[in-house]
């Protein structure tokens, strides 16, 4: 039997991604997708894959220590000791309905980037026997692009130390409570994806009990606009949807493969 999957990463480091393979996989996400998780947008044209319910669950955690926002990483940085009480939280009748609601589900993927703080809090909730975490990282300067790219809060324009100070904190925060749990865990870096397919594809499947090829993974380096090949793919397409199709015939003659990929969207190559 599959392992159920809590996926665990900052905002914008590759955890919808992430979060789709199971989804494919015919992981329960939830009753009513359209009704219940958060909406696809032109940031996440593949879905976030987060269940409305447990979004709001994370959010009054994080109020419960007096953190005043919504979530940790658009808005302001949450205080050690806030993150540290979020483990001693007494857990809410509610919050372990909707675990036991999930457990009935198996296997079940639940993924929230405010898990880099409130994981602790939900850890013992959960069956340890037939639940993991797969922890997702990515290049702290990759996710701020994505961030300023997406128009998402407080992240800034000019000096970037603070903030990607805080990019690390949340994953250094999740990685002490994985230990401190002895959380069963994998921790895949987002460039692996393009870099290494095959090999994460077989190191995930193996760890969640599930068959996984690279094709499973479904990335697509156009779509990772923050690494600069991927972002003079993004910029391509754009281009390229300008010109005539008889000018885009020539440059398939002169560029190469991974920007015809661009160009020419569904492209086969021979």
């Amino acid at each position: 039997m599959p392992k159920n999957v809590i996926v665990v990463g900052m905002a914008r480091s590759g955890t919808s991604l992430t979060a789709s393979i199971f989804a494919r996989k015919g992981y329960f996400v939830a009753d009513d997708p359209n009704e219940q998780l958060q909406a696809a947008d032109k940031n996440n044209p593949g879905g976030f894959w987060e269940l409305d319910e447990l979004i709001e669950a994370d959010a009054s955690i994080l109020a419960a220590v007096g953190f005043p926002h919504h979530n940790t990483w658009t808005l302001g940085a949450i205080e050690p000791q806030q993150a540290e009480a979020i483990k001693s939280l007494e857990r809410r009748d509610e919050h372990r309905a909707l675990v036991e609601y999930y457990m009935d589900k198996q296997p079940w993927i639940w993924k929230d980037p405010r898990f880099c703080y409130t994981l602790g809090y939900w850890w013992p909730l959960v069956d340890a026997e037939t639940t993991r975490v797969l922890l997702v990282t990515r290049d702290p300067k990759e996710i701020l692009r994505s961030l300023l790219r997406a128009g998402w809060g407080d992240a800034p324009s000019g000096d970037k130390s603070d903030y990607i100070k805080r990019i690390k904190d949340h994953i250094d925060f999740a990685r002490r409570t994985i230990k401190e749990f002895d959380i069963p865990h994998l921790e895949i870096d987002y460039g692996d994806f393009a870099a290494k397919p095959r090999e994460t594809a077989e190191k995930i499947g193996r760890f969640f009990d599930l068959e996984l090829t690279a094709d499973d993974l479904g990335y697509k380096s156009k779509f990772n606009t923050s690494a600069p090949r991927g972002y003079v793919a993004f910029m391509l397409e754009r281009i390229a949807r300008m010109l005539p199709s008889g000018f885009r015939r020539y440059l398939k003659k002169l560029l190469p493969e991974f920007v015809l990929q661009a160009l020419i969207p569904n492209r086969v190559k021979k």
